[in-house]
């Protein structure tokens, strides 16, 4: 959508791949706004974890942008649990949601931002059913591998097949220390340039938690 221009009003982006949201936030903000807009005078974040805070968010987002295009605000700590504690979204603030989600500010982009988004609760659904809402979740070891040749490639480092699955083996789901540990060793592999199983002893740590799940799936492939 963002690569054929389409901006929605309103994005809800959550889930356990953190670093994966964080870049699609930080996409949406750059791709909201035009080459010499005044970006620090359209830019606003407001954590729920304060109160009323959501309601100055939607304030912050009927104002006309200044200078620029549109206003980009960021709505953080967005939370609604299955049990109910710490939640930040309640049922109070379902008629204020509604409000703004029929009726969107045409001239900004309110991303909401949210680790723990239960799909069951009330405001949950609320949430999750906008057209804006993606969730994030935990990559497959074969994603992983995919993300780490790519990476690898942009910064124009060699390294086998093998040798990506054994560096995802060691770092696990987690794409975001995955991309740190690939910064660090395509910095190490300089001048030649390749990664190998040697270079990810010496330098990534083994911190990988293997579940009960995951130990009993490989079982059951027979995958030794």
């Amino acid at each position: 959508q963002l690569k054929r221009g389409e901006m929605l009003p309103v994005y809800v982006l959550y889930g356990p791949e953190t670093h994966l949201r964080d870049l699609a936030v930080k996409t949406i903000a750059d791709r909201a706004f035009a080459e010499g807009d005044l970006r620090d005078f359209n830019e606003a974040e407001f954590s729920l974890n304060s109160e009323d805070n959501l309601q100055r968010a939607f304030a912050a987002a009927e104002q006309l942008p200044m200078m620029a295009s549109r206003r980009v605000i960021r709505v953080t700590d967005v939370r609604v649990t299955a049990g109910g504690k710490g939640d930040t979204i309640k049922e109070e603030h379902e008629p204020l949601l509604k409000a703004y989600f029929e009726n969107p500010s045409a001239t900004s982009v309110v991303i909401f931002i949210s680790e723990d988004l239960n799909g069951v609760r009330k405001m949950g659904k609320l949430m999750r059913a906008q057209p804006g809402a993606f969730e994030f979740t935990i990559l497959e070891d074969a994603e992983l591998s995919r993300w780490a040749r790519d990476k690898f490639r942009e910064s124009g480092t060699s390294i086998d097949e093998s040798t990506v699955r054994y560096l995802v083996s060691l770092v696990g789901p987690n794409v975001r220390r995955l991309t740190n540990e690939i910064e660090k060793l395509s910095i190490a592999a300089m001048p030649d340039g390749v990664v190998d199983i040697e270079l990810i002893d010496a330098l990534v740590p083994n911190t990988r938690e293997i579940t009960n799940f995951e130990l009993t799936d490989q079982i059951v492939r027979k995958n030794k």
